[in-house]
């Protein structure tokens, strides 16, 4: 089956669960999961219908309207988790009646709704509430039903999807002439109670046991089992990379279902036409699940390269559609993204087996569908907002599909990062930091800030100096000076002497160069096994895409405007003199002990990608100085802590290994970010795109580690003291500091 890690054989708790018999019964499993997809995702994938409706009905701007369709997804996949618990105790039959039974209730109460606001709670809570209860047993159910033709199973029972979306759109909209849309929600209300009989057709599997017949169902497992198996999928990194994956996947995928439509409809097409194109993507989305599931189970397919493929070809897609607004170019377009997304909807659930194995599905799965669901709530929302900044689709359109793009590229480096174990880094950076680190404990923000600030200083000598060398002599005899004068750092790293601790039988001077073998791959190992490191990684990428956007292109912008070439280069001069200052002040606050340093950080990159994405409303010379202070303070805050939050998550013996990691997926985003920006710039002749991108992409860098704690606490990670590395130190200068430290 081409498994990925091939847990499945062998993973935890798998006696209990029978062979899936390929076939038999399996069949009426897949039928019920068939017309499951067709109500529930014709109805939901049709509310664009609804949106244009409840914007004239109940008078609400944009955003409110977008939110009630944010909240029905956001809800049925948060509940994920709690859908995967119920499952376990009561099984897939039961729960998908019950929720069956609790969204049609959303549906009738909606009838009577007076605000937009009292949707958020009807429509949007109870309804999402229910079909989230029946999704994830209608994945699950037939999983565990069929092996080898699994995808193929998943393929045609997710390719209702598809065809409800093909018959619901026409039928909402008819069915919203001819009785408004209450009519129209009462008759939604009473189709959506048939899914009790799509339900009923999952019947449990039997397995054979030595004592008796026992039925199988998750729901009489042991509670020490289920936890277990919990806690290896929280553990688990090519989990939390693919649930990274899906959340960027999830903030761009339900931007055509919903805005498509009302698009089109302002670039001239009409009502009918504009709604056929979510018909479209609902044909092009069955045919895809369907082909692409048979063709997924061959044996000489990769099912991940696939996978991550279609999701490529679907953001580049998404980001491009706004070059043409034409009838038959967004038909075109809804053709490929209902394709490549069928793609991503029908593999899913199998990719997730490939990697994880099929007993830990019901709770991966579960999880899954809450990180999808978070992401839910963020997409819509934003492009609602920028809809109302710019009186345009375009920029959502872009947003949306670079972050669908991202999802599947960043998949790629799956096997990079598990052969990258002895990739060389930075030969001067990386000791320039650790170096500080290793001297330093209850001052080490303070003295990693001071040696930062060179940086900030840096920028502010050379922006002028390098513009001078290049009017008298040439961009060569520019490069040849700063060549001359890079070899003085050699002096700098002559003032690296290592430390010394006292060893029992003689004073031995700690270097990394004269560490064990086994320790060193011992140290990597628990790096890259860290789930918290990995997080940090992720973060840390996002925010290397948007980190070199001002440096590069702030200053080509303002010419554009108007501003002359002296005045657009020192706008890099202030942001050196701000990331100077920033670097040496909030590295001395970041010391204290009333500050928590990993929310300073956070909220620093959230402060600044929102000045980046804003940046582009006003283009005058005064507020291009501000946001370029505002810029150099934030992220002096970043540079100088990054490291130093790294210590406190990881501990100083991971310092080297973790930073020398870090830096390397630094410089995979730093190939991602300039090159999508000018991309952007050559396709719209603007770069204010590129900042509203590269902004996001900060932003979300941010807030993404707002969740760090909760994380910890899912992992049962526990707060203890920083030994320290023995050979750094000797007990008497011990940190006594309070970290986070997390044990493999």
């Amino acid at each position: 089956m081409g498994q990925g890690r091939g847990k499945g054989k062998n993973g935890v708790g798998m006696d209990h669960i029978p062979a899936p018999p390929d076939g038999g019964w399996g069949w009426f499993v897949v039928l019920g999961s068939f017309l499951l997809h067709v109500i529930i995702n014709g109805i939901f994938y049709s509310f664009g219908v609804f949106y244009m409706e409840f914007l004239t009905y109940f008078k609400g701007g944009i955003r409110e309207t977008a939110r009630v369709f944010s909240i029905v997804p956001g809800v049925a996949l948060l509940v994920g988790p709690v859908a995967s618990a119920l499952t376990n105790r009561y099984g897939c039959r039961a729960v998908t009646i019950a929720g069956a039974i609790v969204a049609a209730i959303g549906f009738i109460l909606s009838l009577f709704a007076p605000n937009i606001y009292y949707l958020f709670f009807s429509f949007g809570v109870l309804s999402g509430l229910g079909f989230g209860l029946m999704y994830l047993p209608a994945i699950v159910s037939v999983s565990h039903y069929f092996d080898k033709k699994r995808s193929l199973a998943i393929g045609i029972a997710v390719s209702g999807s598809g065809i409800g979306t093909f018959i619901f759109a026409p039928v909402s909209k008819l069915l919203v002439d001819e009785y408004t849309w209450k009519g129209a929600v009462l008759i939604e209300a009473g189709i959506i109670l048939n899914c009790i009989l799509c339900g009923a057709l999952f019947r449990p599997l039997v397995v054979k046991h030595e004592r008796a017949d026992i039925e199988y169902d998750t729901k009489k497992s042991e509670k020490s089992e289920k936890e277990k198996l919990m806690k290896s999928v929280l553990k688990d990194v090519v989990f939390l990379l693919f649930s990274i994956s899906n959340i960027c996947t999830s903030i761009g995928f339900n931007m055509p279902y919903i805005y498509l439509p009302d698009r089109a409809h302002e670039y001239g097409i009409n009502k009918t036409d504009a709604t056929n194109l979510i018909s479209v993507i609902g044909i092009a989305n069955t045919i895809s699940r369907v082909v692409f599931g048979w063709m997924a189970d061959k044996p000489w397919v990769n099912r991940l390269m696939l996978y991550n493929t279609a999701l490529f070809i679907c953001g580049v897609a998404t980001a491009l559609s706004p070059l043409n607004n034409s009838y038959p170019f967004l038909i075109c377009y809804a053709a490929v993204f209902g394709a490549s997304m069928g793609v991503y909807v029908g593999l899913n659930s199998v990719v997730l087996v490939d990697l994880l194995g099929l007993a830990k599905l019901t709770n991966a799965f579960g999880l899954l569908l809450m990180f999808q669901g978070l992401a839910t709530f963020i997409g819509p929302p934003i492009f609602g907002w920028l809809y109302d900044v710019t009186g345009s689709y375009d920029i959502s359109f872009y947003v949306a599909g670079t972050m669908v793009a991202i999802s599947g590229a960043m998949l790629y480096f799956l096997p990079l990062v598990q052969k990258c174990l002895g990739s060389g880094f930075g030969l001067m950076y990386l000791p320039a930091i650790v170096s500080v680190s290793h001297y330093f404990d209850e001052k080490r923000s303070l003295a990693t800030g001071v040696v930062m600030s060179g940086s900030g200083i840096g920028t502010f000598i050379f922006a002028p100096v390098s513009k001078l060398l290049v009017d008298e002599y040439t961009w060569k005899g520019a490069v040849l000076i700063e060549a001359g004068i890079i070899l003085n750092c050699i002096l700098c790293g002559a003032l690296f002497r290592p430390l010394v601790v006292k060893h029992e039988r003689a004073d031995t001077e700690y270097d990394t160069k004269k560490s064990e073998k086994s320790e060193k791959e011992k140290l990597m190992k628990s790096v890259l096994k860290d789930v918290i490191f990995l997080l940090f990684t992720i973060s840390n990428i996002c925010t290397i895409i948007g980190f070199m956007m001002p440096y590069i292109y702030l200053p080509h912008r303002a010419l554009e405007y108007g501003i002359n070439k002296t005045h657009a280069t020192f706008l890099i001069s202030v942001i050196g003199i701000a990331n100077t200052i920033g670097r040496v002040v909030f590295g001395w606050m970041a010391d204290k002990p009333w500050v928590n340093r990993p929310m300073f950080y956070n909220t620093a990159l959230i402060i600044c990608g929102m000045a980046t994405a804003l940046s582009p409303l006003n283009n005058s010379f005064p507020f291009l100085v501000c946001y370029a202070a505002v810029f150099g303070a934030s992220m002096g805050v970043y540079v100088v802590l990054n490291s130093v939050v790294l210590v406190d998550l990881l501990g100083l013996a991971k310092l080297t290994n973790a930073f020398g990691l870090l830096l390397m997926f630094q410089g995979l985003a730093t190939f991602i970010g300039p090159p999508i920006a000018g991309w952007l710039y050559d396709g719209t002749g603007s770069y204010d795109i590129s900042f509203y991108v590269a902004g996001t992409m900060v932003a979300i860098s941010g807030a993404m580690l707002y969740f760090l704690p909760l994380v910890q606490k899912c992992l049962g990670l526990s707060f203890v003291f920083d030994k320290c590395h023995p050979k750094f130190y000797d007990d008497s200068v011990t940190s006594k500091r309070m970290v986070i430290y997390y044990v493999i």
